[in-house]
């Protein structure tokens, strides 16, 4: 189940953990710039192990910056793949939101897309994104809808539809555009490109368009 952030550790992951692309550049651009003055300003002093801690200090710091906000491949392009499928415009029926996030709540890698989702929405203008969880009881949606309620639509389907809808593959995304072509990501497809996409479309599709 989503755990909301709460240990020291989570806490300066979360302020240091970017899930916007340009700022992610911006943040490499700067580290990089500091570890270069670090070493040019080190390197003027004439005492060898004072250049040697500044190369450590530099190669561990940008090691550091690079654990916390990895560049992955897919981090590089949008990925998703178009299917207008019968399935996929017959989900579309039950829902007022140009997008569908499918989240098993049991799933690790679920938690983490919510996690991104809820550490983004200060970049949503309009609630169009709907979590669709897996198979959840009455007081188990409750739950989800008093912590995740202000961000997205929160519904729940059986399991056998969640399954029959995500081919067994989750988390799975569903984006409706404006020409009414549905585009599919799976957790392995979505990089920084990717979330900077969906979010504009969420800014700028309206549920009257669906």
């Amino acid at each position: 189940m989503y755990k909301s952030v709460s240990t020291p550790a989570e806490i300066l992951v979360k302020y240091l953990n970017f899930n916007n692309w340009n700022a992610l550049l911006t943040y490499y651009i700067f580290i990089i710039l500091l570890c270069s003055v670090t070493l040019y300003w080190l390197f003027k002093k004439n005492i060898i192990w004072i250049k040697i801690t500044g190369i450590i200090v530099s190669i561990s710091l940008f090691s550091i910056a690079f654990w916390l906000n990895p560049i992955y491949e897919n981090d590089w392009k949008i990925e998703g793949k178009i299917e207008n499928s019968n399935l996929n415009q017959k989900i579309f029926k039950n829902y007022t939101t140009p997008i569908l996030v499918f989240a098993d709540p049991n799933c690790s890698h679920c938690e983490e897309l919510i996690r991104r989702l809820v550490l983004m929405k200060n970049q949503y203008e309009t609630k169009n994104i709907t979590l669709i969880l897996n198979n959840l009881n009455n007081d188990e949606l409750k739950i989800f809808q008093k912590k995740l309620g202000d961000i997205f639509e929160i519904n729940t389907i059986s399991e056998e539809e969640f399954l029959n809808t995500t081919q067994g593959r989750f988390p799975m995304i569903l984006l409706k555009n404006q020409e009414n072509n549905i585009t599919k990501w799976y957790n392995s497809d979505l990089g920084l490109k990717s979330f900077d996409y969906l979010i504009n479309q969420s800014n700028t599709l309206t549920t009257h368009q669906l």
